[in-house]
């Protein structure tokens, strides 16, 4: 499935409610990063990042959104952002950034738009974590910093006041929490996942 082309998602999204029936529950968790200093981020950096990260999750969460109206039975969509979503300091991410912040408000566009659906949207916005994208950017800030990976994963660890690094599985059940009847009148929210490091 390619996120950036509306045919491919659309598809995706046919595919799913032919072999399973109306959704109501769809997952936007597509996403890309790189880093370079703003004044050195290219058109196609730009484009890319805004391509998967924001206009990606337009095209699945509309997709998705149109099925789940038509089927009359409510639903959930989550689109996860990104810590970087709520708070700007973070040096070369600039792109990144621009685009999680865009999420979030994506996701507040869309719950006034689908409420009348009974479908709720919420954000979760991850932090430090152990994920293979996240073990890229720490090379990356390591090399941009002029530090060991292993300084720049202390400095991660040190601004956590949980003192570990995020794990999947702490996402995981933030997003199984909010599809669930359990978070049934919880709409609107971006849920900070970060042990503490980013507290808004």
């Amino acid at each position: 499935m390619d996120v950036t082309e509306p045919f491919s998602t659309e598809k995706t999204v046919a595919s799913i409610t032919d072999v399973y029936g109306v959704p109501k529950v769809w997952v936007s968790n597509a996403g890309v990063s790189h880093m370079d200093r703003f004044l050195d981020v290219t058109t196609q950096q730009l484009d890319r990042t805004i391509g998967v990260n924001l206009r990606g999750v337009f095209l699945a969460g509309q997709c998705a959104g149109r099925v789940m109206a038509s089927g009359g039975l409510g639903g959930c969509i989550v689109n996860v952002a990104s810590a970087a979503g709520k708070q700007g300091g973070v040096p070369s991410l600039s792109d990144y950034i621009a685009s999680k912040f865009a999420l979030v408000g994506l996701a507040r566009a869309m719950v006034f738009e689908l409420a009348e659906f009974r479908i709720r949207v919420n954000s979760v916005c991850p932090g430090y974590g152990t994920t293979p994208m996240q073990e890229r950017e720490l090379g990356w800030e390591a090399g941009f910093r002029g530090l060991t990976v292993e300084n720049v994963r202390g400095m991660y660890l040190a601004d956590t006041p949980l003192r570990r690094l995020e794990q999947p599985e702490d996402v995981a059940r933030v997003v199984a929490f909010l599809v669930s009847e359990d978070a049934g009148f919880i709409t609107d929210e971006a849920v900070a996942v970060n042990g503490g490091a980013f507290i808004d």
